[in-house]
């Protein structure tokens, strides 16, 4: 059940470049960068584009007039050519797109969708989760184990005192060696 639990726990979390997982108080201590499709407004907003070697400027200029946005493209990748054909998308996942077909990177920040060669640095938050049930040692209390005898045998039933089994529990910092191997952050 705990191993579900953080399973769970670890597709909640990004495995953004920059995200990082520490301990505080026996809390999960999460930085990860502000920017993303999360932050993006009207990221959920539906847009069709027919592109054919368009370039990102062009692209650009169409997106600031069909979604409002303040979009800046670094002067050094305003000529990358963009081929894109996609009906009713979200924003946020056509802005991934297009970053992924220019190999730019792109960030929300500051008002601002901007696009650039090199990794953006933006805001972190930074978020404590409480793990302490996850960590906690949790009692079983077996009840005594019940059998029945052999065909021979007149007893009919045998009643045997439960064993005691040590629980072992695991730690915040098992919890987060976990996620982090998860998540694959050093």
């Amino acid at each position: 059940m705990r191993t579900t639990l953080l399973i769970l726990a670890a597709g909640f979390l990004s495995a953004a470049e920059g995200t990082s997982i520490g301990i505080w108080n026996n809390q999960l201590l999460v930085t990860a960068p502000a920017s993303g499709d999360h932050t993006l407004p009207g990221g959920s907003q539906r847009i069709t584009v027919d592109w054919r070697d368009v370039t990102l400027d062009e692209a650009a200029t169409f997106l600031r007039s069909a979604t409002r946005l303040n979009i800046i493209v670094m002067p050094s990748c305003g000529e990358r050519k963009l081929t894109l054909t996609v009906t009713s998308m979200p924003l946020a996942s056509l802005v991934r797109w297009m970053g992924t077909q220019t190999g730019l990177s792109w960030a929300y920040s500051q008002e601002a969708l901007v696009f650039s060669d090199k990794p953006l640095e933006g805001a972190s938050v930074t978020r404590l989760y409480d793990v302490s049930s996850l960590s906690a040692q949790v009692r079983d209390f077996p009840g005594p184990e019940l059998a029945f005898s052999s065909a021979g045998d007149s007893k009919g039933a045998l009643l045997q005192p439960p064993t005691d089994k040590a629980d072992t529990a695991q730690s915040t910092e098992d919890i987060a060696d976990f996620l982090r191997r998860q998540l694959h952050i050093q």
